[in-house]
């Protein structure tokens, strides 16, 4: 009977069970290009060594906000918006980097952090933009009003600053985890190196079929 009985489909589910905070946790590693490219990240970072993880990690969480707030604010969520070869060079800029396993000085690292996180705030941006704007942000002229439309994915009562939260500590905390394991299992077995940059080699291999797919969108 259960099978049976009819249910609203609805998108990214576990935004809408768990919460808003675990909404936002879950939405860059449920998601598959987000989610390969803070492992791209991670793999540099972890391939570059400690000197330079330090410098790029910390930059991360602000490039996630700002990125995240910047839809939400100029109301930028037309189709137009959402940008299929963005997020395959988010995908292919760090993965290409891994595959080359050349030291690179420490802007570099920091500089693919920042934009990795722009592009990844953005696309979470885009799903709580589609909200109505909160009474005092339009109040203050911060933000612009939009007429009714309908539900994002994250769910017409969901707080944007939690779902923000959320993103940022799922995206910091995922690409420190695989970054120190990089660091550590690459210090005992001489083969992880080579796993890195195949590993690498597949997710830029992926962001070129996202960007051949761009073209035809």
């Amino acid at each position: 009977m259960l099978v049976l009985a009819p249910f609203e489909a609805q998108a990214h589910l576990a935004n809408l069970r768990f919460g808003d905070f675990y909404g936002g946790l879950l939405h860059p590693l449920t998601t598959p290009a987000q989610a390969l490219a803070l492992i791209a990240l991670a793999l540099l970072l972890g391939q570059q060594g400690p000197s330079r993880a330090r410098w790029a990690l910390p930059m991360l969480p602000p490039a996630l906000v700002v990125g995240a707030l910047a839809p939400w604010l100029l109301a930028t969520t037309h189709p137009g918006c959402k940008l299929v070869w963005i997020d395959a060079l988010a995908l292919m800029i760090p993965a290409l980097l891994v595959v080359l396993a050349v030291r690179l000085p420490i802007l570099v690292p920091v500089l693919v952090a920042v934009f990795i996180g722009l592009v990844i705030g953005r696309a979470n941006g885009m799903e709580f933009a589609l909200l109505p704007r909160d009474e005092p942000l339009v109040a203050t002229g911060i933000a612009s009003p939009m007429p009714p439309i309908e539900a994002s994915s994250v769910g017409l009562d969901a707080d944007a600053w939690l779902f923000i939260a959320g993103t940022t500590t799922a995206g910091l905390v995922s690409v420190a985890l695989i970054a120190a394991a990089v660091v550590d299992l690459g210090g005992r077995w001489s083969w992880i190196a080579i796993a890195v940059r195949a590993l690498g080699s597949w997710i830029a291999a992926i962001g070129l079929m996202l960007a051949t797919l761009s073209n035809q969108l």
